[in-house]
């Protein structure tokens, strides 16, 4: 009688689809995370000016006597445009966190195990006659 092997698992540094811890640590994150800093402070930048440019005051004479009409003007597009860029830079500040974390270092954790279903066992069966 032969018994059945258990089949074995490549290694994890030969298998692509497993990729290692040592992956994730890569120091040339730290130039992306600096690169989406800036990209985030420019951003930043121009959506205050845009915001700036969608809010105008005019001012109204109305006579000799009487307070001038002051109205504010709002424009839809340039105040869009402002939110979105800050919206912008607000995701690529958490992408330049992340960015810089993984260029730093990596959590620790086990790998998941290669089999998880356990193998069948057969046990005996129970006498029915008792």
């Amino acid at each position: 009688m032969s018994t059945a092997e258990p089949p074995v698992a490549p290694a994890p540094s030969s298998d692509p689809t497993r990729p290692g811890p040592a992956r994730l640590h890569q120091p040339w994150r730290g130039f992306v995370a600096l690169g989406e800093a800036v990209l985030a402070a420019a951003a930043t930048v121009v959506g205050v000016l845009c915001w700036h440019r969608g809010v105008t005051t005019m001012v109204t004479p109305l006579g000799p006597g009487q307070p001038p009409l002051v109205s504010t003007i709002f424009y839809g597009g340039w105040m869009a445009a402002g939110i979105g860029l800050i919206t912008v830079a607000a995701f690529l500040v958490l992408d330049a966190v992340r960015q810089a974390l993984l260029a730093v270092r990596t959590r620790r954790r086990p790998l998941p195990p290669l089999v998880t279903v356990a193998e069948p066992t057969t046990a005996a069966e129970p006498d029915p006659a008792g």
